[in-house]
């Protein structure tokens, strides 16, 4: 709800409580019409329900108004690299929201044209994907969509940001490669993975500690069997190695009394990525990229490279797969250009955004929103919560399920009108209008009575 005044909002919040006890509307159509059919006014009571009930007992307690004003800061879209062995999609959002199965159907028929394994329902499933196709087309069509469904809903990003994978996806996103595109990218790649890269798929260590340490480490170890993959944060570093190598590490960091208090943590990978594993696929790779069209990005993205890159070509995206993925520094460059910033996860149940704000220099000049479904009773909840988040941020933002009401069920209804607050000056114009109007009475009968 909102209004031009504290006054008139109270007002307001009466009259919808008085109007939802006498008819007990449907709650996804009255909130269809606040949100959307309604003028969204500088002062506001934002709050959300998955029931009349609980609605009318959040109108009928005390009324804490914030005051709106559009958002000065950018938001920053941001994509997560492949951090888990599932997709993990809730199948009750997919059921619940149109917009997003209309886009991650698209991607799945994409990909049977191309003779790829469908995704749906591997994209719900809890237990591992072993198939790195699926694995990878799923999860870009679930960030795709994700990204696509926040643009509809009023996000006009400023810039993309993806972690490794998650770039792949930006790239889509961005206008750099087509979805289709994009897709046969992904697929490709992943079908190299599964038939050329050697025997040793490589294995991946987070560890806590600068960029010094963690060379020192990579010194100790053996640098011919083990390198940093990703430059994550000033204390943040993830190494690659051999099974036997990071094995090698841990045994460090637990004996070696220099090292102590340095914390790591393996990643939940399937193979070795940004590495020498990746030195079998290259050249297959880079010959499958001919056919794809790269084109000019329509929204800026920043990829992880040590210095910035202004053009997104096939080489670019062979040199991705085995460079290191210099993550703080392209945070960092964002923060430079755009300040404070509102972070936004194209996905979900990744690490990605507080990955962004351990990189950031200054964190507290951001605004961070992290999409969390997994633990979620009522999935749906939570897309509900960082949608009235992003307008306490000044966002003009739509709720999802809102972006295909027609698909969705829900229609426009009958709602108490806006409460103007009739102050003295109000009554004051109001009389002055009512001597006006009985003076032009009183002129026009004259007039009539004179011919």
């Amino acid at each position: 709800m909102s209004a031009h005044t504290i006054e008139s909002l109270k007002a307001y919040a009466e009259s919808l409580r008085s109007y939802i006890s006498r008819e007990n509307p449907d709650l996804a159509s009255l909130a269809y019409t606040l949100s959307e059919r309604r003028k969204r006014h500088s002062v506001a009571c934002i709050t959300t329900a998955s029931e009349i009930a609980g609605l009318q007992t959040a109108i009928s307690a005390t009324i804490r108004p914030c005051n709106i004003t559009p958002s000065s800061k950018p938001v920053v879209l941001a994509f997560s690299g492949q951090s888990k062995q599932t997709v993990g999609l809730s199948k009750t959002l997919y059921k619940s929201i149109p917009r997003l199965r209309h886009y991650i159907e698209e991607c799945e028929r994409i990909l049977v044209t191309f003779g790829c394994p469908s995704i749906i329902p591997a994209i719900f499933q809890t237990p591992i994907i072993t198939d790195p196709v699926l694995l990878q087309t799923g999860t870009m069509a679930v960030q795709y969509a994700s990204a696509k469904c926040w643009m509809d809903a009023g996000i006009r990003p400023a810039c993309l940001i993806g972690h490794s994978f998650g770039e792949l996806t930006a790239l889509a996103v961005s206008g750099v490669l087509s979805i289709e595109d994009a897709l046969k990218l992904v697929a490709k790649r992943a079908q190299l993975m599964a038939t050329k890269w050697g025997p040793e798929r490589g294995t991946m260590l987070a560890i806590f500690a600068p960029i010094a340490v963690v060379t020192r480490i990579v010194k100790a170890v053996g640098s011919n069997n083990l390198e940093i993959a990703c430059f994550n944060a000033a204390n943040s570093q993830v190494v690659v190695g051999t099974q036997a190598a990071v094995a090698d590490t841990e045994n460090l960091l637990a004996t070696d009394p220099s090292f102590k208090g340095v914390k790591s943590q393996r990643v939940d990978v399937t193979h070795g990525f940004h590495s020498a594993f990746t030195e079998p696929i290259r050249s297959d790779l880079a010959q499958s990229l001919k056919s794809l069209t790269f084109k000019e990005a329509f929204i800026p993205i920043e990829p992880c490279t040590q210095a910035h890159t202004s053009s997104i070509t096939a080489e670019h995206v062979v040199s991705h797969v085995r460079q290191p993925v210099y993550f703080v520094d392209a945070v960092q460059r964002i923060e430079k250009r755009l300040g404070g910033c509102i972070w936004l996860e194209a996905g979900f149940d990744s690490s990605i955004i507080p990955m962004v704000k351990r990189a950031s220099a200054k964190s507290e000049i951001h605004s961070f929103y992290s999409i969390k479904t997994a633990s979620a009773v009522h999935p749906t909840e939570v897309l509900s919560q960082s949608t009235a988040e992003l307008w306490k941020e000044g966002i003009d933002v739509t709720p999802w399920a809102f972006l295909s009401p027609s698909d969705a069920g829900v229609e426009p209804i009958w709602l108490p009108p806006y409460q103007f607050q009739r102050s003295k000056a109000w009554l004051g114009e109001l009389q002055l209008y009512k001597i006006f109007v009985k003076c032009l009475l009183t002129w026009y009968l004259h007039r009539y009575r004179e011919h």
